[in-house]
């Protein structure tokens, strides 16, 4: 089959440095190359004149290659692989004429946005597909002879959030992602009293941005407070797993954790609030942190000790996060990817 797929990256390299919302349509390739798909990669600013059987698009934003202001793609159908259900009614996409034709699909890696998805359907609020799409992570490129997750003495703070207050035309806003930050840094340095640990800073260029910030909130002087810390301002994807791979926790309580499902697949536990960890986990038992605003430094540390030190509720959480993500493995994701066609009618 013919296929367009949208890349981020100028290299159409799994390996390049950008988050996933970047990385996510090269893995579509990669994938689809293994199962003998004919991939073509296009980019923001260029155009395709060829047909294909099929275009996909990526998260970071909705499928502008079908609305007229980004090159059209001409496909018989289209998938937006999108994290959560938001582009099933966004008015960038409901005035698109792929939208309007019944030609649009969702793809939807996750179990409650899925749900949620699917009610829209029922009640005749879109008029999207909704399909569910797992992450097509390549399963062979996965650290091997990991050490068990619990035993593990590293933690991973990524670049999203905590320390961003820019992201958005309210600054006021986001004021509780560097609140959080704070909060999250005071819990650190307490459990840091307690138990020897690296911990490392994944920051890009919109986070070290936002680091003319930090001498107002105490941040630096806060970091400067934790025992072994090393900050890195780029990692290829294939480095960042390695490194993943040696953390126990991967903390984020300002929002979403950076890199969550890369620690999910090499057996490490994110720490991420309750509204979030449920777009992952099928089982509602596992309410780490409470909502994104407001957090306190002593909420955050209770969830950190007892992951750290209480190997049964460590193993519980880590069990429900791998319990959520056997549809995200390679057998899985054919799976459901045959699925999809079927429905598409080109299989």
């Amino acid at each position: 089959m013919k296929i367009a797929v949208r890349s981020h990256e100028p290299t159409n390299s799994i390996d390049g440095y950008g988050g996933l919302e970047q990385r996510l349509g090269v893995m579509w390739g990669y994938f689809l190359e293994k199962e003998g798909h004919d991939v073509h990669y296009y980019h923001e600013n260029v155009g395709c004149d060829e047909s294909f059987d099929l275009a996909i698009d990526c998260p970071s934003e909705p499928t502008r290659s079908c609305t007229g202001d980004r090159p059209r793609i001409r496909a018989k159908q289209h998938i937006h692989s999108s994290y959560g259900i938001g582009p099933a009614t966004h008015p960038e996409i409901t005035c698109s004429p792929c939208y309007k034709n019944g030609n649009y699909i969702l793809g939807v890696p996750h179990r409650q946005p899925y749900t949620i998805g699917l009610g829209l359907m029922a009640q005749g609020k879109t008029k999207a597909q909704i399909l569910f799409l797992p992450l097509p992570y390549p399963d062979e490129l996965m650290p091997q002879g990991l050490e068990k997750g619990f035993n593990r003495t590293e933690i991973w703070w990524g670049n999203k959030g905590n320390f961003d207050p820019v992201i958005g035309p309210d600054h006021h806003a986001y004021e509780p992602f560097m609140v959080n930050g704070v909060e999250t840094l005071k819990a650190l340095i307490k459990l840091n009293q307690k138990v020897d640990f690296k911990i490392t800073f994944l920051l890009t260029n919109r986070t070290k941005q936002a680091a003319a910030r930090w001498p107002d909130l105490g941040i630096n002087e806060l970091i400067s407070q934790l025992k072994n810390v090393e900050q890195r301002e780029t990692m290829p994807w294939t480095q960042l797993v390695q490194a993943i791979g040696k953390c126990k926790l991967n903390t984020h309580p300002g929002g979403l954790t950076s890199s969550i499902h890369e620690t999910i697949f090499t057996h490490g536990v994110p720490v991420t609030p309750r509204e979030n960890a449920h777009m992952f986990l099928r089982s509602p038992g596992v309410d780490l942190i409470r909502e994104r605003q407001g957090v306190t430094a002593d909420e955050i540390y209770d969830t950190y000790e007892r992951l750290w030190f209480d190997e049964k509720f460590y193993t519980q959480v880590y069990e429900v996060y791998q319990e959520s993500f056997e549809d995200h493995r390679s057998a899985n994701v054919k799976k459901y990817w045959n699925r999809a066609l079927e429905i598409l009618e080109l299989k």
